[in-house]
C-alpha cells in the first residue's frame, strides 16, 4: 500500500451562481490512498431558486461528475446563519481512481469554472486501511483496561487529521443492516445474533442498561457472533454530538453509536463491517469512528481512570420532533421503571430541551449543558462513562406514546393555565401554523389571507393564534432569526386581508406554553408534520393537515385531524430534485377552506 501526497491550487470563484465552496479533502498537503482518491466538500449557490451546480473532474486517467447529493447543515448555519434552506443539500463525496494531475470544475447552466487544480504523487506507507481497523479493536481492548495501544501507531494517527483518517476508513469499511449481516455470517454465529439484534432494538433494554450502568457500573449486551456478554465502561462523546461506547467481549469488540437513541450503529473493526440501524449515515458514521480514534490515539501519554464510575445520561436534540418523539419517551420509560431518578445527571448540548424536567417528572436528575469536549474530559478526570436516553420512535408501542401525550397536555396546563372565553355563534378561535423553513405551503401568505377573510363573514368575532418557530428552554441567536422570519410572514397576510382579525402569536415561545394555548382553540390549519405537533398531537384539536405527496406519513401522531389528499396537491416542480423534507407544494385555498368548515361543523356543533 502506498500514500498519495496531494498538492492543490485554488482559483477564485468567477460566476456569480456561487456564494461559497470548500473542498473538506483532499486538501493541499493531505496524504490518501493511492488507489483511490477521496473528494468531499460542499458548493453553495448563491441563491436558493439558483441554477443547479454539479462538479466535474478531470483527469489524465479519466473524467468523473461529482453531485451535490448530502446534506450540509454546519454549513447553513455557519454561512447563511439559518437553521435551514434549500439549498441544505450542498455537500459532496466521491472516491475516485488515483491519478497525477487533475482539474475540479464547478458547471452550472452548461458552463465549467475551473475551482481546483490537484497533482498526487504517490509514496510507500506501511500503514494499511488493516492496520487501522486493528487500531481500533486495540484501542477498545485498551479503553477497557484489557491492553495498550502501539505507541507507534498512536504517533501515526495522531498525525491524521480527522478528514484524513475518514478517508482512510472509507476505502475499508462496508456497511450493512440487520438482515443483511446475519445471513452473512457462520451458522454457529447466528444462534447469538438475534439475542444480540433484540438488546439494541427493543425499546425496554435501555432499562437494562441503565439498571446495569448504576447498580454495576457498566452497560451488557449479550454478544452478537459468540457465547457470553460484551460489556461497556468506557464512551467517548464526540463533536458531532454523537457518544460513542466501546464494547469489549469473549471473541471480538465493538463500538456502538448513539445519536438520537440509545443505539443507532454498530461498527465491527475486526470485520470491518458498520451496521446501520437508524438516525445515522454513511458519512456521520465514517466520521464519528475517524474522530473517536483520533480522540483516544491522542490520550496515549494520559491515563485514564482504571476505575469506571457511570456519569449520567447524555439526552436532548435541537429540533422539536425528536425530542418529543424519541427523547421524551426514554424519560417516561425510565421514571415508570423508577429508573430516572437513578440516573446522577443528565448533561445536554445547548439548544437540545424543550421542556424543563422538574415541570413533568417528579425529582429526575439535574440537567446540565456540557459539550462534548466538556464531556471527554470527564472520561479523563473522572474514569465517567456516559449513555445517550432516546429511544426509536418507530419501535414505540401505542401505550407508551399515549403517556407522553397525557404528561406534556397535564404540564402544559398545569404550568400555563388558560382564562376561560365565553363561545358565541360568532366567536371561532383559530389556531394557523405557518413555516419559514422548509416544505411550505406556496400559497401561504395570500391563501391563509382569503381564508380568513371568507372566515370573517361567518364568524365576525374570528380569533386567530399564529404558530411558528418553537424555542428550546435556553433560546439563542439563531432561535430570535427563525422567529423573526415567521413573524414576518404572520405581517405580510395580515396586510393582504381585507378586514381586520383579532390576532395573536404563539411564534417563538415554549412547547408547553403553545400545548396549554393551543387546547382552548377550536380547530386548526397546520403542516403535516412537526408544525402541527403542538395542536394535534399533544393538545388534540380538530383541524386539517397540508402537506407535499413524498414525505412518509407514518412518522407523526394525530387524532382528529384530516389531511388535504394527495391528488390535490401539487409539489414544486423546482423542489424534485430536494429531499423529500424539503419539497415545498402547491394547494387551492378553496380545498383547505372547504375541509376547515367540513371539521368546523364536525367537531364545533
Amino acid at each position: 500500500m502506498k500514500t498519495t501526497h496531494i498538492q492543490t491550487h485554488e482559483s477564485p470563484f468567477t460566476t456569480g451562481e456561487v456564494q461559497a465552496g470548500v473542498l473538506d479533502f483532499p486538501r493541499d498537503g493531505d496524504l490518501q490512498l493511492e488507489k483511490n482518491i477521496m473528494f468531499a466538500g460542499w458548493v453553495l449557490r448563491a441563491k436558493e431558486d439558483g441554477a443547479p451546480l454539479q462538479l466535474r473532474l478531470e483527469t489524465d486517467q479519466g473524467d468523473h461528475t461529482l453531485e451535490l447529493n448530502t446534506d450540509r447543515p454546519d454549513v447553513i448555519s455557519a454561512v447563511l446563519k439559518k437553521d435551514s434552506d434549500a439549498r441544505l443539500c450542498c455537500g459532496f463525496r466521491m472516491s475516485v481512481p488515483s491519478f497525477q494531475e487533475g482539474q475540479l470544475y464547478i458547471v452550472t447552466k452548461g458552463e465549467k469554472t475551473l475551482w481546483r487544480t490537484i497533482r498526487c504523487k504517490a509514496e510507500p506507507d506501511s500503514v494499511t486501511i488493516e492496520t487501522y481497523n486493528r487500531a481500533i479493536e486495540a484501542l477498545v481492548q485498551a479503553c477497557e483496561g484489557q491492553g495498550q495501544l502501539d505507541h507507534r501507531l498512536a504517533k501515526h494517527l495522531k498525525k491524521r487529521s480527522v478528514p484524513q483518517l475518514d478517508a482512510i476508513l472509507a476505502n475499508g469499511i462496508a456497511f450493512t443492516n440487520f438482515a443483511a449481516l446475519q445471513s452473512s455470517i457462520s451458522p454457529s454465529e447466528r444462534v447469538f445474533f438475534s439475542a444480540f439484534k433484540n438488546a439494541l432494538t427493543n425499546p425496554n433494554s435501555l432499562l437494562d442498561w441503565i439498571q446495569t450502568a448504576t447498580q454495576e457500573g457498566h452497560i451488557a449486551v449479550p454478544h452478537p457472533f459468540c457465547e457470553g456478554q460484551a460489556r461497556s465502561s468506557f464512551s467517548v462523546d464526540i463533536d458531532q454530538r454523537t457518544n460513542l461506547l466501546f464494547f469489549s467481549g469473549p471473541c471480538e469488540p465493538f463500538i456502538i453509536f448513539q445519536h438520537v437513541t440509545f443505539a443507532d450503529a454498530v461498527f465491527f473493526p475486526k470485520r470491518e463491517i458498520a451496521l446501520l440501524i437508524q438516525h445515522i449515515p454513511e458519512p456521520a458514521t465514517l466520521r464519528a469512528i475517524a474522530e473517536g480514534l483520533h480522540w483516544v490515539a491522542a490520550q496515549k501519554r494520559r491515563a485514564i481512570p482504571s476505575k469506571r464510575v457511570f456519569g449520567g445520561g447524555i439526552s436532548g436534540f435541537g429540533r422539536p420532533y425528536h425530542f418529543f418523539y424519541d427523547i421524551v419517551p426514554a424519560f417516561e420509560l425510565l421514571d415508570e421503571a423508577n429508573l430516572l431518578g437513578s440516573i446522577p445527571k443528565i448533561y445536554c448540548s445547548a439548544g437540545s430541551f424543550f421542556i424543563n424536567l422538574p415541570d413533568a417528572f417528579n425529582d429526575p436528575p439535574a440537567l446540565e449543558t456540557a459539550e462534548p469536549k466538556a464531556l471527554r474530559q470527564r472520561v479523563l478526570s473522572h474514569g465517567e462513562f456516559h449513555c445517550h436516553l432516546g429511544l426509536p420512535y418507530s419501535r414505540l408501542d401505542q401505550d407508551l406514546n399515549e403517556k407522553v401525550n397525557k404528561r406534556v397536555r397535564a404540564t402544559a396546563l398545569e404550568k400555563h393555565p388558560q382564562p376561560e372565553t365565553k363561545k358565541t355563534a360568532r366567536h371561532l378561535k383559530l389556531w394557523w401554523g405557518i413555516i419559514g423553513q422548509k416544505r411550505s405551503w406556496l400559497e401561504q401568505e395570500e391563501g391563509t389571507a382569503y381564508i380568513l377573510d371568507t372566515l370573517l363573514e361567518e364568524w365576525p368575532d374570528l380569533e386567530v393564534v399564529f404558530d411558528g418557530w418553537t424555542s428550546p428552554i435556553d433560546p439563542n441567536g439563531a432561535d430570535a432569526r427563525e422567529i423573526e422570519t415567521d413573524q414576518s410572514i404572520v405581517s405580510r397576510i395580515i396586510s393582504q386581508m381585507k378586514h381586520p382579525v383579532k390576532a395573536s402569536s404563539v411564534i417563538g415561545k415554549s412547547s408547553l406554553e403553545k400545548v396549554a394555548i393551543g387546547a382552548s382553540c377550536d380547530a386548526f390549519v397546520a403542516n403535516y408534520a412537526t408544525g402541527s405537533m403542538h395542536i394535534s398531537r399533544f393538545a388534540s384539536r380538530p383541524g386539517v393537515l397540508h402537506l407535499n405527496t413524498k414525505l412518509p406519513k407514518h412518522q407523526h401522531i394525530h387524532y382528529r385531524a384530516v389531511t388535504v389528499p394527495a391528488a390535490l396537491t401539487e409539489d414544486a416542480l423546482a423542489d424534485a430534485d430536494k429531499r423529500a423534507d424539503f419539497i415545498s407544494y402547491s394547494i387551492d385555498p378553496d380545498t383547505i377552506l372547504l375541509l376547515l368548515r367540513s371539521v368546523i361543523e364536525t367537531h364545533n356543533r
